[in-house]
């Protein structure tokens, strides 16, 4: 499963990164019904919250799932977006393997 960071309107560091990648795997690298994911990370500078992150996972059965999130730091926008991403995935897994136990 890849994961495709974009950062939008600036230029993204490797330790952001980095961090991004780890804790991707760390959450979602042991599903197998995730083909891939995209990262969308931009910053705002008129807001408070001013860094966003979108979330998208492709899943081999019944289509995407997204999460967006905005945060003071990057690091928490992400965590923030992908705790709701596992929200969205327990749901997937008992609508879709439920019927497997």
């Amino acid at each position: 499963m890849d994961l495709v960071i974009r950062a939008l309107n600036f230029k993204s560091i490797e330790a952001l990164e980095a961090f991004a990648s780890e804790q991707f795997q760390k959450r979602f690298g042991r599903y197998s019904f995730i083909s891939a994911g995209s990262l969308y990370l931009t910053k705002d500078a008129s807001e408070l919250l001013a860094y966003n992150v979108k979330l998208q996972l492709s899943l081999k059965k019944g289509g995407d799932v997204f999460a967006e999130a905005s945060a003071d730091r990057y690091e928490k926008a992400l965590l923030k977006s992908m705790h709701k991403i596992n929200r969205q995935l327990d749901r997937y897994k008992q609508a879709h393997y439920s019927s497997m136990r």
